[in-house]
């Protein structure tokens, strides 16, 4: 997306977010898509939802529990408010008495969705609602960020990478949080099949040397 790109409102329709999202911030699988933007489809019956979550900021099991409880609240909102199904503001206030963890707030606008996603809180979009619900579920790395010792800088944020390769990952998109930027995985080594992300613009780096790059087999 560029600085110019019009950024249209969230719609009621779910596919027409989705796909909006998923285009805008590669989310997918093989070239020019991104594997530590996670996102994930469920429901109940007709009831469709969509959450959006940046890996690297939260732990698995806390994210299992929280998509469980807010599955179940939704439903049951649904069920036990069929004539106000579909009034954002009591189903905020049901949600935030009964899901545990964390408060549930509303987006209203896609721009600040996509902020959010890209910060690291949760974010699910519902069949039927021109608004997206955020989730704060975000932690940072448990190992401090040390200068690195090597590359020094004067001015400028001094934080060196870690042997993860997802929480360096995270640690960029933490710098860098714009929709265009591009997180492809792939496996270098003819023997060791070393797991490597390359990073960058999708709307800045030339796709010629981006798909070089992919190619390279060490």
């Amino acid at each position: 997306m560029t600085k110019q790109a019009t950024v249209p409102d969230i719609a009621k329709n779910l596919d027409t977010n989705v796909n909006y999202l998923n285009q805008l911030l590669g989310v997918g699988q093989g070239p020019g898509h991104s594997w530590d933007i996670m996102a994930k489809a469920f429901g109940y019956g007709d009831l469709r939802m969509m959450s959006y979550v940046l890996n690297g900021y939260f732990l698995t099991m806390d994210m299992v529990l929280i998509l469980r409880e807010f599955e179940k609240h939704v439903l049951m909102f649904q069920e036990s408010h069929a004539k106000d199904a579909n009034n954002m503001d009591e189903m905020v206030d049901y949600l935030n008495k009964n899901v545990g963890f964390v408060q549930v707030q509303t987006v209203n606008k896609m721009q600040d969705a996509i902020r959010f996603i890209l910060s690291g809180p949760l974010i699910t979009f519902i069949d039927g609602f021109d608004n997206a619900f955020m989730i704060d579920t975000r932690i940072y790395p448990m190992r401090s960020i040390e200068p690195t010792e090597v590359e020094r800088v004067i001015r400028g944020p001094r934080d060196g990478f870690v042997e993860t390769m997802l929480m360096n990952t995270a640690l960029i998109r933490r710098r860098l949080r714009d929709p265009a930027l591009r997180a492809e995985l792939m496996q270098i080594g003819t023997r060791s099949k070393t797991d490597v992300t390359l990073m960058y613009l999708g709307d800045v780096a030339n796709p010629e040397l981006v798909k070089l790059e992919s190619q390279v087999v060490v």
